[in-house]
């Protein structure tokens, strides 16, 4: 895979008519005809199995807002409390849990320094 990256100096990067206009390349046709007017800050053109694909990076886009946002909630996964939602409510991990990652861990070392072909081997890797 090869790739181009240029910053848009003084509108370098635009489109036109035809397609997109790339600085030292010059313009490119272009599949998709979405035409964003927000402001493009660089491209990226890189090429796989003899196709091109242009990658634009833009600035100062608008997002419409959902009109059913009660439909939709944020997740915050973190370290205090395993998860977090929107609306306030939060999940954590039952220790259990930990417990049985120490023991995953501690039967993993114990499997490494044994041989492979011996029937502790197969014990170890066997046991819950």
């Amino acid at each position: 895979m090869q790739s181009y990256t240029s910053k848009n100096n003084n509108n370098s990067i635009r489109f036109e008519e035809d397609g997109i206009r790339l600085p030292k390349i010059g313009v490119l046709r272009a599949k998709n005809k979405l035409r964003p007017s927000d402001r493009i800050l660089s491209a990226t053109l890189r090429r796989e199995d003899d196709k091109f694909y242009v990658s634009l990076l833009f600035t100062d886009i608008k997002i419409k807002a959902y009109e059913d946002s009660d439909k939709y909630i944020g997740i915050d996964v973190g370290i205090k409390n395993t998860v977090t939602t929107s609306n306030g409510e939060t999940y954590n991990i039952p220790s259990i849990v930990f417990k049985l990652q120490k023991q995953i861990s501690k039967l993993q070392r114990k499997l490494s320094r044994q041989k492979k072909d011996g029937k502790n081997y197969q014990r170890t890797r066997k046991r819950p």
